[in-house]
């Protein structure tokens, strides 16, 4: 069987599974946008996205070109598993064609893609305390979300996401959905416990967005202890992936994230 991801390799899920599906025996490939330093690329097609701002022939070019492999891909695969409400052809052209050469797809949603903030805020009044400055705020709407579920379902794709994404999930547009769980490399991974006889602890703090990760609340509550006991704290920002990773490994208390209620992949 093969197996094409495209086209966010958000939070390096697209790398890590594809990773995974290569060691059970299965054919399968990673096609990605832009990708991230902060994110690891590793066994995937990476390539760089024509600017969104003006037009020009070599914007044109590029984005030809990115849609000519995508389509090529698409041929070749048996399954097409989409991330992030994403696609990289104009007009939905990888849609159309993968559904008119019958091939299965699954569109697998992430947070932002698909957060409807009003949904959001009825129980998270954490979240309703900073919806009009958070990072996310421009992509994210009920219209958009219902837009962006829509367009996938209109070409027959399964629906998966994960616990704190599924209940943004449009009742009735989906024929089929399933819940998904974040994937890690464990093999990447060793435990690493924190020494006995360290007496000053090393708090690290990883925020892809501050507003929305609640940021000045973890540097209040650091200041709040620095003033009665010993601490060390690290805020990890812009850090490449392995090192990001590394810094996480040598600390005693990790923080991810303070408003959304639910963890991400950190």
């Amino acid at each position: 069987m093969r197996v094409l991801h495209l086209p966010v390799n958000i939070a390096s899920q697209i790398s890590v599974t594809v990773r995974a599906l290569r060691a059970q025996g299965i054919d399968a490939e990673g096609f990605v946008l832009s990708g991230s330093p902060i994110q690891d690329h590793t066994g995937l097609r990476v390539r760089q996205a024509a600017s969104p701002i003006g037009w020009s022939p070599a914007r044109l070019a590029t984005r030809l070109g990115h849609c000519a492999e995508v389509l090529a891909l698409i041929a070749r695969a048996d399954v097409v598993h989409w991330h992030f409400a994403a696609t990289v052809c104009p007009w939905s052209l990888d849609l159309r064609w993968a559904r008119s050469l019958g091939r299965p797809q699954f569109i697998e949603f992430w947070g932002s893609d698909i957060r409807d903030p009003d949904q959001e805020c009825l129980d998270n009044p954490f979240f309703a305390e900073v919806r009009a400055t958070q990072e996310y705020r421009d992509m994210e709407s009920a219209a958009l979300s219902t837009a962006r579920q829509r367009r996938f379902a209109s070409f027959g794709a399964t629906a998966l996401a994960a616990i704190g994404v599924a209940e943004f999930l449009r009742p009735g547009l989906f024929t089929r959905t399933a819940m998904t769980r974040q994937r890690v490399d464990l093999v990447k991974y060793r435990p690493a416990y924190p020494s006995r006889d360290e007496r000053t602890p090393l708090v690290v703090h990883s925020p892809t967005a501050p507003v929305i990760k609640g940021t000045e609340a973890v540097l209040a509550a650091v200041r709040s202890l620095e003033a009665r006991r010993p601490l060390r704290f690290q805020l990890i920002q812009n850090m490449p992936h392995a090192q990001a990773t590394a810094a996480v490994a040598d600390c005693d208390i990790f923080v991810d994230q303070l408003r959304l209620g639910y963890h991400g992949l950190a």
